[in-house]
């Protein structure tokens, strides 16, 4: 998916003075386990990207949901057309010492990586926590969860700028 969205952005940058792309994809599980018992397990994975651009020292934005060429290419069209718009009516006129080439990576600190944890190790560790939790037979239902959820953005601009954040 990434490379074809840095296709897609050496194709558009060329279409304003400035144009930054920013995708962020999260992906999202829910385990619990009551009374012991594994209960539910729930993934969700969402994605977007948000485009920015610069015309004629104006700055606008777009985003989407739908990372497929013609929904990148739609927000595109939406953010350039806004952004135009604006132009006629100026309050601030902005120059691309606003947005300097910067590079650079961050990994988010911690002791063991979300890919080095099995499911199964999740939910051991919850088995253990339901059932210490049910001390006495007046607790009906002991439930421990846990929500895992593992974040990347990428952010890449037409005067060279480039980041990722995991």
């Amino acid at each position: 998916m990434q490379i074809q969205i840095e296709n897609l952005f050496k194709t558009l940058k060329s279409e304003a003075d400035f144009v930054a792309f920013k995708t962020v994809t999260e992906k999202t599980r829910d385990l619990s386990v009551r009374n012991g018992r594994p209960d539910d397990l729930a993934v969700h994975i969402d994605c977007g990207l948000t485009i920015e651009i610069m015309v004629d020292g104006h700055i606008g934005y777009g985003a989407t949901c739908e990372i497929t060429e013609s929904g990148i290419q739609r927000a595109f069209k939406q953010a350039k057309a806004m952004t135009v718009a604006s132009s006629k009516i100026p309050v601030h006129r902005f120059d691309l010492t606003v947005r300097p080439a910067s590079q650079g990576s961050f990994t988010s600190a911690r002791q063991k990586s979300l890919d080095q944890i099995s499911i199964s190790e999740i939910y051991d560790f919850l088995k253990k926590t339901s059932s210490k939790l049910k001390v006495n037979d007046k607790i009906i239902s002991a439930v421990s969860d846990a929500m895992v959820i593992e974040t990347e953005q990428n952010y890449i601009s037409s005067v060279g700028s480039d980041f990722q954040q995991n």
